[in-house]
């Protein structure tokens, strides 16, 4: 018998923050970088705030269009919110903009499992377990492979 997936998450829910926005030194925020609002919106979802770190993406889209960052992470809290297709069509932006990035592909993926696209998900999801493996993620890697045996 099948495993029946109950209730599914994103896999790698995590909002990412370059590791350039750690940096110590020290700039003015006017005009406020895209890496900025980036970072702001990281910290507002990490606090339960998703929708308010939507609004901080998409300033931080609006200066910084071609960062694939900020599309997975508008995603991630899209998501979190409900709005599948916009989490979905985020992932396919950032996907667009960074080819290698595992992680989008299987949290797509895992989306695209919610809304019954079964083959679409297990393709991303192959793709990232791919990925994963090609990079030595081994953790990571397993995660995916076994969101795919429960899909299938």
């Amino acid at each position: 018998m099948k495993a029946t997936i109950v209730s599914l998450t994103l896999l790698f829910s995590t909002i990412s923050i370059p590791l350039s926005a750690c940096s110590s030194s020290f700039s003015l925020p006017i005009p406020k970088p895209a890496i900025d609002y980036n970072e702001q919106g990281a910290t507002k979802y990490q606090h339960g705030d998703a929708q308010g770190a939507i609004k901080d993406y998409d300033r931080a889209i609006a200066l910084d269009p071609q960062d694939a960052l900020i599309y997975y992470n508008r995603g991630v809290a899209k998501f979190e919110l409900g709005d599948k297709r916009g989490a979905i069509l985020d992932f396919d932006r950032s996907i667009s903009l960074n080819p290698q990035d595992a992680e989008t592909y299987s949290n797509r993926g895992a989306v695209k499992l919610t809304i019954g696209d079964k083959k679409g998900a297990i393709a991303d999801l192959n793709k990232g377990a791919q990925l994963f493996r090609q990079q030595g993620q081994t953790a990571d890697y397993n995660k995916t492979i076994e969101l795919i045996r429960q899909a299938k």
